[in-house]
């Protein structure tokens, strides 16, 4: 294989320090200054524009179609009663049917339902939780796209899916301080190749606890409870709220008790861990800043404020935004809620406006990360230009365009723009960058081949896909076994006999190559963490651009969940640290992790 594509003149990695890359001033000072404008060289600037289409309005694909399609994705890998009796949301893939319906019964608990992520059958709950998010957030920011894009059908399909997910999630939140993790062996899952309705893995359930803490996880679901509850609200007020109750009570218990949740489930390490596996900041922000959307409660902003520093840890860009890494994105949502103008309460704090504006700068510095010819440019592309991480880099790519189009329009809809060391780019042509992202999965890549199953004239046939590559249960009932899947099904040549519609698979290789093969799920298997961020990208990009909507300031009074008149005196009386002094940069090495707040060492 071929290297990717630096940008020119220089090598990068994902978080690497910028002190290495020539920057004409420190990421310490850019911070301190809040606006990469105050870090501008002599360099006379060089405006970027962004082409006919970079609004998203004259797109040489069917955006509409392939909305509809990553959303049916989603009904295909439904775990729990999908069809007959009793199934409150009957799937449209007529070759799925009921499965793992036991869940949680040898622990009693009921963990019926959820989704399966990928290709196999465990049910991971940090995977699970971001994707969550992630459609949550399309819903959000992305609604009136997607209903523009796709009529009330579309919006009702993709709200569905995210209710599939979220009355999971609920159900795995048991106490609270109790979270179940994770549903089936991976180990075992590995080794046999059943569809979901054969299973014969054991369906163990594993979870975290006050001894056994998963802050990464823990804060993740806070993440998505909190944001579905912004995407539902609109139609199931009493859901939202109940949503949103959850999602406090699970920040509390991810940030009293910390530690990463690979280390309180071992079978997760070798298949589904935050970060380095330690990391969980990323995830504590993240939920931070979608419990202050939610709810208008400075007092979330104030946690950001108070742990700013330990958050970030490093001087260190985060150039990834993944079920692995969420930094960029509470940088992008606290920069949206910032560029939209804060209520007179937080605009008058200066801990929080600081760290606000620091994560403004930081949101900045993504774009600049990303976008061709400029001098700070941080990430490699294939040949053809997808942004490559490593393997299978399509999630990783919509994860990046989504930030990038989402922060295009919050500057859009500020008059704002991004200058990169003397390069400026509007927000139209940050749009197109993302826009470049998606044709390239649709099929503008050099084997004209689309990623995204059942889109396009020629697309993968072959997915590592355990539902997909074997003759679906409702056709042939006999029994499949886990050796007999392997031998008949998994290490045939033939396509797949289902086509599992909307699907986007793990992508090409790093020299624009792909191998049609259920053998290497690098390229094949599918993965809801690539279809959820696409949900938004496909609405915004087939609707085009639409006019501002007006800034989101939730009441608390409107807003009562169970914890807030317990939590609200306790919080709003936490000490913040002394603003930083105007002529120099605040310390941003790491330190050692701040105790719990006060208020939240007491149970309820």
């Amino acid at each position: 294989m071929g290297k990717p594509s630096p940008a020119p003149g220089m090598a990068a990695t994902p978080g690497v320090p910028w002190r290495a890359m020539a920057v004409s001033c420190s990421l310490l000072c850019l911070l301190a200054h809040l606006h990469l404008v105050a870090c501008q060289t002599a360099t006379t600037s060089a405006t970027i524009s962004g082409g006919a289409s970079s609004g998203g309005g004259g797109a040489s694909f069917n955006y509409t179609d392939a909305l509809a399609k990553a959303i049916l994705f989603f009904d295909a890998q439904r775990s729990g009663r999908i069809s007959g009796a009793g199934a409150s949301m009957p799937t449209g893939v007529a070759w799925r049917n009921n499965s793992g319906l036991g869940d949680g019964a040898a622990q009693q608990v009921d963990l019926e339902g959820g989704y399966y992520e990928g290709g196999g059958a465990v049910k991971y709950g940090l995977p699970a939780a971001f994707a969550a998010t992630m459609l949550a957030w399309s819903l959000v920011d992305f609604r009136r796209h997607l209903e523009a894009a796709g009529g009330a059908a579309q919006l009702t399909a993709a709200r569905n899916a995210l209710r599939w997910s979220t009355d999971y999630l609920v159900k795995a939140h048991t106490g609270m301080n109790e979270l179940w993790a994770q549903v089936g062996d991976p180990v075992a899952d590995s080794a046999c190749w059943q569809r979901p309705e054969d299973m014969s893995t054991p369906r163990t359930a594993y979870r975290v606890n006050a001894s056994h803490p998963g802050s990464d996880l823990a804060a993740e679901t806070a993440a998505a409870l909190a944001a579905a509850s912004l995407a539902l609200r609109p139609v199931d007020a009493g859901y939202a709220s109940t949503l949103l109750g959850h999602a406090e009570q699970l920040f509390v218990f991810a940030d009293s008790y910390r530690g990463s949740y690979s280390d309180a489930v071992p079978q997760a390490r070798r298949f589904s861990t935050s970060g380095d596996g330690s990391s969980y900041q990323d995830e504590l922000a993240w939920a931070a800043a979608w419990l202050h959307r939610a709810t208008g409660y400075g007092v979330y902003a104030q946690y950001l404020a108070t742990n700013d520093a330990w958050i970030r840890g490093s001087d260190s860009l985060h150039t990834e935004m993944s079920w692995q890494q969420k930094l960029p994105g509470a940088q992008v949502l606290v920069a949206q809620m910032l560029l939209q103008g804060l209520p007179a309460s937080l605009s008058s704090d200066v801990a929080v406006r600081a760290t606000f504006e620091g994560y403004r700068g930081m949101a900045d510095l993504f774009v600049c990360a990303h976008m061709p010819a400029n001098p700070l440019r941080a990430v490699y592309t294939t040949p053809a230009g997808l942004l490559y991480v490593r393997r299978s880099p399509a999630q990783l790519a919509l994860g990046a365009a989504f930030l990038l189009a989402l922060h295009a329009d919050s500057l859009a809809a500020s008059a704002h723009s991004v200058q990169c060391d003397g390069v400026v780019f509007p927000p139209a042509a940050i749009v197109a960058f993302a826009q470049s992202q998606v044709d390239y999965l649709l099929g503008s890549n050099p084997l004209g081949l689309s990623f995204m199953v059942g889109f396009g004239a020629a697309f993968p046939q072959r997915l590592h896909h355990r539902g997909a590559s074997i003759v679906s249960v409702n056709a042939n009932t006999s029994l499949v076994t886990c050796d007999g899947g392997v031998a008949d099904w998994l290490n045939r040549n033939a396509p797949n006999p289902n086509v599992l519609v909307g699907a986007i698979v793990g992508g090409p290789d790093e020299s624009d190559g792909f191998q049609d093969s259920r053998l290497l799920p690098a390229f094949t298997e599918p993965s809801a963490c690539a279809n959820a961020p696409a949900v938004g990208l496909l609405s915004r990009l087939a609707a085009g651009p639409l006019p501002s909507a007006p800034p989101h300031h939730p009441s608390p009074l409107l807003l009562p969940p169970p914890l807030h008149a317990q939590l609200l005196p306790r919080l709003l009386s936490v000490p913040l640290p002394p603003p930083p002094p105007s002529s120099a940069c605040r310390p941003l090495s790491l330190q050692r992790p701040p105790p719990p707040l006060q208020w939240i060492r007491q149970r309820w």
